[in-house]
């Protein structure tokens, strides 16, 4: 008998077997987990975990979508319209996601690590290009007016701005949410090689 989804109970065990796999991939990667593994590790029997999840698949699909939905969720609005004021402030939008990515940091560097799973970086990279998107198009300017070509624009803030969250998490965090949106902001809307010599006494 499957649990109700609100049932606290549920909640409960799904918490538990979601941190469980977390840190099972970790330890050896999620081609060499067992359902008893995980069921062992959440401190329930078999049949309680399929209770929830038919395999692991289902549990590892569902923890992928939960937190691109959520970081999505997160994000929007966005914001990628060029401004003064972002010389001397972060763009709110990057504010949420880095702080969304901290409160779940341990979800991300799992994922993403070098024990992670490609699928869902790949997934990522779709979600956010995705998303980028849709605020590119929302410019009225046409595209045969743009310097660069949009699909080279797009790969370009995609990969970078993803970059940047990757090495972020893989340093152990070293800057705040705050101060990292702040970085991407001047790094987004200066170019990388402005960033290096730009002084806003001068702006």
């Amino acid at each position: 008998m499957v649990s109700h989804p609100k049932d606290p109970r549920a909640i409960r065990t799904k918490k538990s077997l979601q941190s469980a796999c977390l840190t099972l991939i970790e330890e050896k990667g999620f081609d060499q987990i067992s359902v008893r593994d995980l069921a062992t590790r959440a401190g329930i029997n078999r049949s309680t975990f399929y209770q929830h999840y038919p395999d692991k698949w289902d549990l590892l699909e569902q923890m992928m979508d939960t937190h691109l939905q959520g970081m999505i969720d997160t994000v929007k609005p966005i914001s990628l319209r060029p401004a003064k004021k972002y010389i001397h402030e972060p763009n709110p939008s990057f504010v949420r996601i880095f702080s969304y990515i901290q409160e779940h940091a341990d979800f991300y560097q799992t994922m993403l690590g070098k024990k992670g799973i490609p699928l869902f970086h790949h997934r990522l990279v779709k979600r956010v290009s995705q998303t980028i998107l849709e605020e590119m198009n929302k410019n009225k300017q046409k595209k045969s007016q743009m310097l660069v070509h949009q699909p080279l624009v797009l790969q370009y803030i995609t990969s970078a701005h993803l970059g940047l969250v990757i090495y972020w998490l893989e340093q152990g965090m070293p800057y705040s949410p705050h101060e990292m949106a702040h970085q991407m902001t001047l790094l987004t809307f200066c170019g990388p090689i402005n960033a290096m010599t730009l002084n806003p006494k001068e702006i």
